[in-house]
């Protein structure tokens, strides 16, 4: 299963990740992390109908991680910049929705929202989704209460970066 991870730069800076060409960087997501996957049920449907339909919920639970990601930066000193990091978890890997005290912070996307119950070591990054520098000053407005910046955060647009580009992503 594919998941996204809502993270920031300050995590990818803490792992002291070094990207090799010929290995994918690995994480951990410790258990009680919110990551965010397209439901199986959803999944399934949309498997018998158009790819378009898969492409679309996976673009739901991508920018859902990213919405959610911006929690995140609120008390950090990091570049704001909304991070997704994308992973395939193992099916050994546990991972439960999240709890219905959840559905007023996420509103639709709470479908979308699963907590890891047990800590997943050593997991292998796929690729990473990050705002461009410019975004910052939209994000800082928003965590500063400013409704339209709220708004307009959804008509930004995540850059897509390949595991092993991790050193080349963008800072505001």
């Amino acid at each position: 299963m594919r998941i996204y991870l809502p993270a920031h730069l300050g995590y990818i800076d803490e792992l002291d990740l070094a990207p090799s060409q010929a290995v994918a960087p690995r994480i951990p997501i410790p258990a009680g992390t919110v990551v965010f996957a397209v439901p199986d049920e959803l999944q399934r449907r949309a498997e018998t109908g158009h790819r378009d339909a898969v492409e679309e919920l996976e673009f739901t639970a991508l920018y859902g991680a990213a919405d959610y990601a911006i929690a995140l930066l609120a008390d950090q000193q990091v570049p704001h910049q909304r991070l997704v990091i994308s992973v395939d978890l193992p099916q050994s890997a546990k991972v439960v929705p999240v709890g219905s005290e959840m559905k007023d912070r996420l509103g639709e996307l709470v479908d979308y929202a699963l907590t890891v119950e047990e800590t997943i070591t050593d997991i292998p990054i796929v690729c990473v989704h990050i705002d461009e520098p410019a975004a910052a000053s939209v994000i800082d407005a928003a965590l500063s209460g400013d409704n339209q910046a709220s708004q307009d955060i959804g008509d930004l647009d995540l850059l897509w970066y390949d595991a092993s580009e991790l050193a080349e992503l963008p800072r505001s």
